[in-house]
């Protein structure tokens, strides 16, 4: 009786052929070309793939349309060894145990990283289509997650994927996903355990776990949550464009939400956010990201700007302090159509496809990189300290 299979340790890369771009693009079913070299490289199978095997497994299971929404070059596959000979095979991964099944990733053939895609667009008509379009398919990747119990918590541009063979958007790394409202202990560290403000794109009850898990705390006073918004309403990008008056009422409704939780004890604190606000990150760290597009249109955009306040308005609905003031994905995908589908927006739209230029979208781009750079940075400074904790185990376990 061997059903169960045994916990993943570690895994060791198999000998891939390297294979040159004009290799790539002319020889694919040449497997035998002297020019290929090997490639062998071994490491340690951590946390965050682990939790790829799980959600991926998960996914497939309960789901028919899982390869609409995740690309499986990136999720990875418990998959038997026979399936070592596909030509789009990047690197394979053994895994150490008796079940007899082995790891693949596969490389994006077919898909680009959708903002690799605005950054090439010089043409304002299809820039403006393809965020449009992009906004929504995003939104309909949150309501898949979501379908599936499944909290998709690491939005970043690095993971967002777009087809341009069937306008398919997508996502790439499931490995900081969350499969239910039951978070294990040990996940409650290796996912929270990283505080930092500055990380504006998630919510302000995000920090609040990450500052008790980090600091083990056994509950949180008045002036440790007041330190929390403080740090988090001055790293904040967004908050400093709008007037003070916006900032204070940003701050008060984030001592609003956290209010209640003051000196209650921390299990009680950490479990009560995973179990209501946690429903809404995916949309929130979403809404932040594209923020950052629609201030770059601003910069640019002297006339027909009613459109991009409306969305504006909208992404930063979804962006509150309060969880319940965030709009659900159907209601949003709604408010959305609504915005673009009248005259005044034609009208808006058709006015700023008027004053935008290849030269001006080179300054929205530059804009969008430089915070999306940030954003990049700090998804991996998380995955690069949690990777540490999962691996040798940490004293954070006794922080409930």
């Amino acid at each position: 009786m061997h059903d169960k299979k045994q916990q993943v340790k570690s895994c060791l890369f198999f000998p891939i052929q390297k294979r040159s771009k004009k290799q790539k693009s002319n020889n694919r079913n040449n497997k035998n070309n002297k020019n290929n070299k090997m490639i062998h490289i071994a490491k340690k199978l951590d946390f965050y793939t682990e939790n790829e095997v799980k959600v991926a497994e998960f996914l497939k299971t309960n789901t028919s349309n899982y390869a609409d929404y995740c690309h499986t070059f990136s999720s990875f596959e418990l998959l038997g060894v026979s399936a070592l000979n596909d030509k789009y095979l990047e690197r394979s991964e053994r895994l150490q145990g008796s079940h007899g099944f082995a790891l693949f990733r596969y490389s994006p053939t077919n898909t680009i990283l959708f903002f690799d895609h605005l950054y090439k667009c010089t043409e304002p008509r299809n820039f403006l289509y393809d965020f449009i379009n992009g906004y929504k398919g995003f939104l309909n990747c949150i309501h898949f997650f979501n379908s599936n119990n499944i909290k998709f918590i690491n939005w970043s541009p690095q993971n967002m994927l777009y087809n341009p063979d069937n306008l398919t958007h997508l996502v790439k790394d499931l490995s900081l996903s969350l499969t239910s409202s039951i978070v294990s202990k040990e996940e409650k560290v290796i996912q929270f355990a990283k505080f930092d403000p500055a990380a504006y794109f998630w919510p302000i009850e995000f920090h609040v776990i990450s500052y008790i898990i980090a600091n083990k705390e056994t509950s949180i006073s008045a002036f440790k949550i007041d330190s929390i918004i403080t740090a988090y309403i001055n790293a904040h990008p967004h908050i400093k464009k709008f007037s003070s008056k916006f900032a204070e009422s940003y701050y008060k409704e984030c001592t609003t939400v956290l209010t209640p939780f003051i000196n209650k004890p921390a299990a009680h604190i950490v479990d009560a956010i995973l179990r209501t606000m946690s429903k809404t990150w995916d949309h929130f760290i979403l809404s932040s990201i594209l923020i950052n597009i629609i201030f770059g249109l601003k910069t640019v955009c002297k006339k027909g700007t009613g459109w991009i306040d409306r969305v504006l308005k909208l992404l930063l609905i979804n962006t509150y302090p309060h969880f319940e003031k965030r709009k659900g994905i159907t209601e949003t995908l709604s408010l959305f159509d609504a915005i673009c589908c009248n005259d005044a927006a034609m009208d808006d739209l058709k006015i700023m496809m008027a004053s935008l230029n290849a030269d001006s979208l080179i300054q929205v781009n530059q804009y969008l990189l430089e915070s999306n750079r940030i954003i990049i940075e700090a998804f991996e400074k998380r995955k690069l300290m949690s990777a540490g904790l999962a691996t040798v185990g940490s004293s954070l376990l006794t922080f409930v």
